[in-house]
């Protein structure tokens, strides 16, 4: 009897211990399983907000560059149509620089005058006559002048044929070697007629610095590239009109949305390192701004 009792007590000792072991088993497993799918749902979560976040940031400065250009051609269009401007450039399609050389005078002290508030965003400023001839500028450095070559410059006769203010393509200044870009606008006499051309070479760092100054928490930067894929804006200064984002390994799909001028956001590997970016299209001038983040933050 004795071994029997210590037999069933054993026995009930070796149940209540597995009821105990399965009733935390119970519990517990519940709760992995829920804290795995949470953390899981809750990473998906995360990834998604900070793709969200990235898109928003990209759109976002893709507003303020598109404004802040546009703004710009608004400038020129109204210095081309001032009347000191159609004056002068009426005299000199009429007589000539030579046979006009007193309204000459009196735009180019105009011109060098209004320069002097305009240096911080402009490299030089120069009106031509109808056939592209630079007669009346203002520079900082007077080989900006000559580098302009406007008569020969493609911009110079999109800006006559569509009648309207036009900007060029980002390119390295042989004089200062900072980026920047031609802006044109036509002027016309009071009979409608083609006289002339402002121009104006626009330092690129008042668009640039837009895209630069901006963060996306520690790790994080934006960038735009133009419509080949070139960087045209970056915080490291070396990418500028140098990196190529088609020959960059683990880019592929973001840099193929970006030169479609698509707007959204990807999780990518760069250099081994897990990433988010989020892109939208600069449409006035098919660009593109990117705002990336590496994983590892969020």
């Amino acid at each position: 009897c004795a071994g029997l009792q210590k037999g069933e007590r054993m026995n009930f000792s070796s149940i209540r211990f597995k009821l105990i072991v399965g009733g935390i088993l119970i519990v517990l497993v519940p709760l992995a399983v829920s804290g795995f799918v949470a953390k899981n749902n809750s990473a998906k979560a995360v990834t998604r907000y900070s793709k969200a976040n990235a898109q928003s940031i990209a759109e976002g400065l893709t507003m303020q560059v598109a404004a802040t250009l546009e703004g710009e051609l608004k400038f020129v269009a109204a210095f081309a149509g001032r009347t000191q401007v159609k004056i002068a450039a009426e005299a000199v399609a009429d007589k000539g620089v030579e046979g006009a050389s007193e309204a000459v005078a009196v735009i180019r002290k105009d011109m060098e005058k209004r320069f002097e508030q305009l240096r911080a965003t402009y490299d030089a400023i120069a009106l031509t006559d109808a056939k592209g001839t630079i007669y009346v500028a203002a520079a900082a450095n007077e080989a900006e002048v000559k580098a302009m070559d406007l008569a020969r410059h493609p911009l110079f006769q999109e800006a006559k044929t569509l009648g309207k203010a036009v900007s060029g393509e980002v390119v390295r200044s042989k004089v200062s070697n900072q980026p920047e870009m031609l802006l044109c606008a036509p002027g016309y006499s009071g009979s409608g007629t083609f006289i002339g051309m402002f121009a104006a070479n626009l330092k690129f760092s008042l668009l640039s610095d837009l895209i630069t100054q901006k963060k996306n928490g520690t790790t994080g930067y934006c960038f735009m590239s133009n419509n080949q894929g070139i960087i045209i804006a970056h915080p490291d200064s070396k990418n500028v009109l140098q990196l190529d984002l088609k020959t960059l390994k683990g880019m592929e799909s973001i840099n193929n949305a970006m030169m479609a001028g698509k707007s959204g956001a990807e999780e990518y590997v760069y250099k081994e390192i897990d990433k988010v970016a989020g892109y939208a299209p600069v449409k006035l001038k098919g660009w593109s701004i990117a705002a990336t983040q590496d994983a590892k933050e969020f």
